[in-house]
């Protein structure tokens, strides 16, 4: 209850000033994530945990024509409680996309804050950092292919460059190759380490 009212106030103070203009992308360094990090906005685990359905609700408010994505079918056979699951059905909706048609712009904002989830995503995947980016490869993919030939399009992510060392880096690589074919027009193939089948 404290952290879910330190944030709805923190979020008023901006939407005060940006509006409903405000697009919001959340990355590793937000909410939920306050003993992982030293620069945490938070600090005590216990009292500032917030539910990802409530962080949806309060982030989201003034967002009202984004697209997301439904990850239901998607998450079904993990290996995860069906509280994590929950948790992964409401954060996947912090990726979204919305259009504005009268500057023929696609916004896409991918999503990298999601440290309460890390460990159902590890445990199926075997990936242990950023590892929740795996689950918008295939959407980010739809998303570009979907766009309207003569819109621009900007996309906005906490964090999308990591160290060759990582066993994160090669869904990164393949991540930054698809969005290289889309800005450049070409035709590229990458990987999805949840698909045995390669997109171009």
């Amino acid at each position: 209850a404290l952290a879910l009212a330190e944030m709805k106030d923190y979020i008023g103070k901006i939407r005060d000033v940006a509006g409903d203009d405000l697009l919001v992308v959340m990355g590793n360094h937000d909410f939920n994530n306050p003993n992982n990090n030293p620069n945490s906005l938070v600090e005590d685990f216990i009292d500032k945990v917030v539910r990802y359905q409530d962080l949806e609700d309060v982030l989201m408010s003034g967002v009202k024509t984004r697209v997301c994505e439904d990850v239901r079918e998607k998450i079904a056979y993990l290996d995860c409680s069906d509280d994590e699951k929950e948790e992964l059905i409401h954060y996947s909706r912090l990726h979204y996309h919305i259009d504005n048609s009268e500057q023929k712009i696609r916004y896409i904002m991918l999503n990298t804050g999601a440290p309460r989830i890390c460990n159902c995503v590890f445990k199926n995947f075997g990936v242990s950092v950023f590892n929740e980016l795996i689950l918008q490869f295939d959407w980010l993919y739809e998303t570009l292919v979907s766009t309207p030939e003569d819109y621009d399009v900007v996309i906005s992510a906490h964090q999308l460059y990591f160290s060759k060392t990582s066993d994160f880096y090669p869904v990164v690589l393949q991540m930054m190759k698809m969005i290289s074919g889309f800005r450049t027009k070409s035709k590229v193939t990458v990987q999805n380490v949840l698909s045995d089948n390669p997109q171009v």
